[in-house]
């Protein structure tokens, strides 16, 4: 089974773990001040499931490329944001993110 994971083994995965954690905390802690309040908000909401400093990391991440993938377009939060409020994300191709699209409509 280890050959077959690539050599993997728990105790390894383990320590691949706790390192990128580490890593993502001490990141996180270094930006911490150019988070933007909402995301902190946002990201960060320990009642709802206790996440991994990864998943915070990421939530901050996508947050401030989707902030400036709409301020590139124009666009304001409130052309995406739906009567219900759920909010409706922009097309891959729509973010100029080379993704192999073929037509700017998609």
């Amino acid at each position: 089974m280890v050959n077959l994971m690539g050599g993997s083994t728990t105790e390894n995965d383990i320590k691949i773990c706790l390192e990128t954690e580490n890593k993502a905390h001490d990141q996180m802690v270094k930006d911490w001040s150019t988070f933007q309040a909402s995301d902190r908000e946002g990201c960060i909401d320990r009642r709802a499931y206790l996440p991994s400093y990864v998943e915070w990391l990421t939530c901050f991440d996508m947050n401030k490329v989707v902030r400036e993938a709409r301020q590139q377009q124009g666009r304001s939060m409130q052309t995406i944001t739906n009567p219900d409020g759920t909010t409706t994300m922009p097309s891959i191709c729509n973010l100029q993110i080379n993704m192999g699209c073929r037509h700017s409509r998609y």
